[in-house]
C-alpha cells in the first residue's frame, strides 16, 4: 500500500507546490492537535516505536519503497500511520501520526535527497509561530524532517496548572515522550543529521530578539551568530549567545540536548526566538527557511 501511495505522490508531483504542502500539514496538525488526549506512552511502546521510526528515517535518502513500507509495517504495528504526499518538487514528503492520537508527536520526513536538518517545535501550541516557522522551512526548504507536538504544553491533564510541578505533555522536558523517542530515532538511524529545536520567549523574558545555545554553557554554538544575525536583519538584531552573552533560555534542562551531552561532535542546536522575531519568521516563509538552513547548514564546531 504504501508503494503505491509513493508512486503517486511521485506522479502528482508537479502538480502541487511548496505552498499546497504546507497548506495541507498545518490543516493536519490542527486536526491531530483537537483530537489529541495525553497518554503516557509504556516503555513497550517507546521501543516499538523506536525501532520503526529508525528503520524509516534509515530509509528516506535511498527512498527505497520496500524498505520504507517494511518501516511502515513496524509503525504501523506500534501505533504509528505514514501517509504519502508530494512535496511540490517531484519528490515525496511521508507523515506520521499516531492511529490513536495520544500526544505523542506529528512528523513529516522527506524522501530522497535533503539538507540533514530535522526541525523540531516541541511546544507548537505554546511557543506561538514556532510550528509555522518550522513547517515553512520543511516544505520551502526542502528539509529532511520536521516535528511538532501534538499535546498542550501544562493543559495536558484535566485540571493541570502551569504552576505545577510536573508537565507530561511538555515534551521537551519530558524523556520519556514518544517526541523524544521520535528526536533520538533520527540521530540514531541518520549519522548526518542535526536537530533544530525552535522555541518562543514572552517579551520582557530577556534583552534580545534571539538566543541561540548548544544545551551546554561551556559550548556557545558562536558559529551561529553571524548567520542568524544575517536572516533575522535590521528588523530583529539582538541575537545573544547563551554561555557568552545570555544566561537564560540555554536548554540545559531540555531532554534532547541531555541526551546528546558528550557525542564526539555537536547534533543538537537550540534557539529562542522574541515576539518580533517569531512573527517576522511567520510572515515570511523564504525567511523562516533562510533561518534553518543557517542554523543547520552552517560547520558546527562548538
Amino acid at each position: 500500500m504504501i508503494a503505491w501511495a509513493i508512486s503517486a505522490a511521485l506522479a502528482a508531483g508537479p502538480g502541487e507546490d511548496a505552498a499546497a504542502l504546507d497548506a495541507w500539514l498545518a490543516r493536519r496538525h490542527r486536526d491531530v492537535v483537537s483530537d489529541s488526549a495525553w497518554v503516557s506512552p509504556t516503555e513497550p511502546e517507546r521501543a516499538a516505536s523506536a525501532v520503526g521510526a529508525a528503520a524509516l528515517i534509515a530509509a528516506l535518502p535511498a527512498c527505497d519503497s520496500a524498505e520504507i513500507a517494511r518501516a511502515s509495517a513496524l509503525l504501523a504495528a506500534a501505533g504509528w500511520g505514514v501517509d504519502a504526499a508530494p512535496d511540490g518538487g517531484g519528490g515525496v514528503v511521508l507523515v506520521v501520526t499516531e492511529h490513536t492520537p495520544h500526544g505523542g508527536g506529528m512528523s513529516a520526513w522527506r524522501c530522497g535527497d535533503a539538507p540533514e536538518i530535522v526541525a523540531l517545535a516541541p511546544h507548537a501550541d505554546y511557543d506561538l509561530g514556532t510550528d509555522d516557522i518550522v513547517r515553512h522551512a520543511f516544505t520551502d526548504g526542502h528539509l529532511r524532517g520536521v516535528m511538532w507536538s501534538t499535546t498542550r504544553r501544562y493543559r495536558a491533564l484535566p485540571g493541570e496548572q502551569e504552576v505545577d510541578p510536573i508537565h507530561p505533555g511538555d515534551v521537551a522536558h519530558q524523556a520519556a515522550s514518544l517526541f523524544q523517542t521520535w528526536s533520538l530515532a533520527a540521530l540514531v538511524a541518520n549519522p548526518r543529521a542535526r536537530l533544530v529545536q525552535i522555541h518562543g520567549f514572552a517579551a520582557g523574558t530577556v534583552d534580545a530578539d534571539a538566543v541561540i545555545s548548544s544545551g551546554q554553557v561551556d559550548h556557545p554554538p558562536i558559529p551561529l551568530l553571524k548567520p542568524t544575525a544575517a536572516v533575522l536583519g535590521p528588523e530583529a538584531p539582538k541575537i545573544k549567545l547563551f554561555g557568552i552573552d545570555a544566561d537564560v533560555l540555554g536548554a540545559t534542562t531540555n531532554v534532547t540536548s541531555r541526551a546528546v551531552d558528550g557525542l564526539d561532535s555537536p547534533r543538537f542546536v537550540h534557539i529562542d526566538l522574541s515576539p518580533r522575531a517569531r512573527a517576522l519568521l511567520t510572515d515570511d516563509p523564504a525567511r523562516a527557511t533562510r533561518l534553518l538552513l543557517a542554523l543547520g547548514g552552517t560547520p558546527w564546531s562548538f
